[in-house]
């Protein structure tokens, strides 16, 4: 028996945003079957899924959330930290698209106390990067310049000129859109410092293709600076998968 438990960034699948994961070339410890990077189910859903698509042999009763009705988060949502980096609401909100930064030379917040909702570079022109982030992209989000100390790599100990981020509008934000969109305004603006990074964890020792294991396809820094985007717009298509095993 699972005990289901509430998705806290929300579960409207009309914001569920891909890409798709590419299973056969970018599956890994942090993804490994080809769902969306922003899946908006709960995790007995996902676990009824996987079993009906992956793992049929397998006896599993989830257990509902009473009371529990699907939607949007909401900004004074409480809150139970996920791990160590991940201690408040707006931190998972913005995560589906800011943890992208892991992979490239950009700090991402750890060690702070806005872990993804601050991030920055000791060669970041602030100002110069918020006038080229999208618009559109930006909906539901404040944005404005915030200098900080890097508590981790890249940067540690270091004075990165930064921006932070607050989620005023959960049911109009769109995370990973607001990811990519901040990757390609950071390229316009600082071609010259933008690299790749490798990441290095237990899973992934030599740190290499970490963006392509997060974003969830291949070749993702190269696609993303040459404006390739991948499509994020796969609510539709889920929702009809996720049809037979939603709860709620």
């Amino acid at each position: 028996m699972l005990a289901d438990r509430r998705n806290p960034i929300g579960t409207d699948l009309s914001k569920a945003e891909g890409p798709w994961l590419d299973e056969f070339a970018c599956a890994s410890f942090l993804g490994r079957w080809n769902i969306p990077l922003k899946h908006a189910c709960t995790l007995g859903e996902l676990a009824r899924f996987f079993a009906a698509t992956r793992v049929p042999d397998v006896e599993l009763e989830v257990l509902k959330i009473a009371s529990y009705i699907r939607g949007d988060a909401g900004i004074n949502d409480p809150f139970t930290p996920t791990s160590p980096a991940m201690h408040n609401l707006q931190s998972a909100l913005v995560y589906p698209g800011l943890c992208l930064l892991e992979g490239v030379n950009v700090n991402e917040g750890r060690g702070t106390d806005l872990p993804f909702a601050r991030f920055g570079a000791p060669w970041l022109n602030a100002e110069r990067l918020m006038e080229s982030i999208d618009r559109v992209a930006s909906e539901g989000i404040r944005i404005h310049p915030e200098d900080f100390q890097a508590s981790s790599k890249p940067y540690r100990g270091q004075l990165c000129k930064g921006i932070r981020l607050k989620v005023t509008e959960p049911s109009v934000f769109m995370g990973v859109r607001f990811g990519i969109s901040l990757l390609k305004a950071i390229q316009h603006t600082h071609g010259d410092r933008l690299r790749e990074r490798p990441y290095h964890t237990h899973a992934n020792p030599t740190g290499s293709s970490h963006l392509d294991r997060r974003l969830g396809v291949r070749y993702a820094f190269q696609r993303i600076v040459s404006d390739r985007v991948p499509e994020t717009d796969v609510s539709s298509m889920w929702r009809s998968m996720m049809e037979p095993h939603l709860l709620y």
